[in-house]
């Protein structure tokens, strides 16, 4: 009970206001000397990760670093995940810790019939704030003005680089297929900062500085076009826009007193918590005679915690346990379908797209049911990405073209949406690997 009321403690004040840190002030020749971090995140029993060796490459970008926010003079430590002139959109998956390709770019044009057109590489630099979510509880992004030669770069550390925050812009998404009509439109704030070592922003301090440059508006119109759209009939539709501007002031205040900022024993009591759960469940599944009933009780009582560490935090390692990795695996892409508003209905023996059957968390379930429901769980991603829908996909490592090659092992959402390409089609992902097929779920149990 404890546990319970620890983690829907702590999903709630993920929307509380942060803490201030301290900053960094390292200089050399007025070039950027990174803020690296010790390996804490990952230090956790073998079950669930393997053990760090203290390498850089076990450092997680956005819980072992440090934000250093100083609200009083606007900076704040960002990690980089795209340079100016990259072919491909990256991201950071927060199970693993590793950056990956979520898209790969293209001569495109523009959604909103602007006549703009855009080529197959990065304009600026993108990254996020460690340890800062924004306003949907997701890591608070930034774009980040500055000529390339000003940012450190080096594939060999994960570190992050001290900027000053401008302002932001206001991006709306739309979650339908007809986003003209629809009303479900996401809203989050992207951050606008500069870097500090490049003398052409030295007197670039408010976004309002920006507006002879017409700067805001190259960047609202990027950020449109590589968000994507969905397609009707033969035309792509646009599913994104920036709203508005907000100036550095207002930004920084909303970020201080209503997004949430985590403080280091936050996530530690969040890891702690989200193993022991883990453990819970395997235990209970495996020593119990009846799986359905114990897996609907699981997870109907626990399935907003479960929601939280599928987000954060790694289930297992399928160096260690590979029958464990593989029924969290399944169990994961269930939580996440969740997330989205799916449910499996069990006496409609049917997966709830719509929301239109009463969520029953798996209650009137027989073994066969729940076993189904498993098993074919991936299949359902494959469908809301044919139809230019959310989903999530498995990635075990990233090897595409311009891939990061890193090992992931993760499910990693996907907004569903196409680029406007003009040249090609867009470049397809796998959705599950085809050669994981589970015949049974009693085979991932011990």
């Amino acid at each position: 009970m404890k546990l319970y009321i620890y983690l829907i403690f702590l999903s709630l004040i993920l929307i509380s206001c942060g803490s201030k840190s301290s900053k960094s002030t390292n200089k050399i020749n007025k070039f950027p000397v990174p803020s690296k971090a010790k390996v804490s995140w990952f230090k956790m029993p073998n079950r669930f990760h393997e053990k760090p060796e203290e390498l850089s490459s076990d450092i997680h970008p956005f819980f072992d670093l440090k934000p250093f926010w100083d609200f009083n003079k606007g900076t704040v430590n960002f990690y980089k995940l795209n340079n100016i002139g990259d072919k491909s959109i990256y991201n950071l998956d927060l199970i693993s810790g590793k950056k990956y390709q979520d898209k790969e770019l293209c001569y495109r044009k523009d959604f909103w019939a602007k006549k703009l057109s855009f080529n197959n590489k990065t304009k600026f630099v993108y990254g996020i704030i460690p340890r800062s979510l924004n306003s949907l509880q997701l890591p608070l992004e930034v774009i980040v003005l500055g000529r390339q030669k000003y940012f450190y770069t080096s594939s060999e550390y994960s570190v992050s680089q001290k900027i000053k925050i401008l302002g932001a812009l206001t991006f709306q998404e739309c979650k339908s297929t007809n986003c003209i009509k629809s009303q479900k439109w996401n809203q989050r704030e992207v951050l606008i900062g500069a870097n500090i070592f490049d003398p052409k922003f030295t007197n670039i301090n408010n976004i309002n500085d920006l507006r002879k440059s017409k700067t805001i508006v190259k960047i609202s119109n990027y950020i449109e076009s590589i968000s994507g759209g969905v397609k009707r009939d033969t035309v792509l539709l646009p599913t994104s826009r920036v709203l508005s501007v907000i100036s550095k002031k207002n930004i920084l205040t909303r970020l201080q007193n209503k997004n949430k900022i985590f403080k280091f024993n936050e996530i530690i009591g969040m890891k702690k918590n989200c193993l022991y759960l883990y453990d819970y469940l395997w235990n209970e599944i495996n020593k119990s005679k009846k799986i359905e009933k114990t897996f609907s009780k699981i997870y109907t009582k626990h399935l907003n915690s479960f929601k939280l560490c599928t987000q954060y935090v790694s289930y297992a390692n399928i160096n260690d346990n590979q029958k464990r990795f593989w029924f969290f695996t399944y169990f994961a892409n269930i939580v996440n379908l969740s997330k989205i508003g799916i449910e499996y209905n069990c006496k409609q023996n049917y997966w709830d797209y719509d929301g239109l059957l009463k969520k029953e968390g798996f209650k009137s379930c027989t073994y066969g049911k729940l076993d189904q429901a498993m098993r074919y769980a991936p299949n359902v991603n494959k469908n809301l990405s044919s139809k230019f829908q959310t989903h999530y996909r498995f990635i075990t490592y990233d090897n595409s073209q311009y891939g990061t090659h890193q090992k992931l092992y993760s499910w990693v959402k996907n907004n569903g949406k196409k680029l406007n390409c003009i040249h090609r089609k867009n470049v397809k992902s796998d959705i599950f690997p085809i050669d994981v097929n589970l015949d049974n779920l009693k085979d991932l149990l011990q």
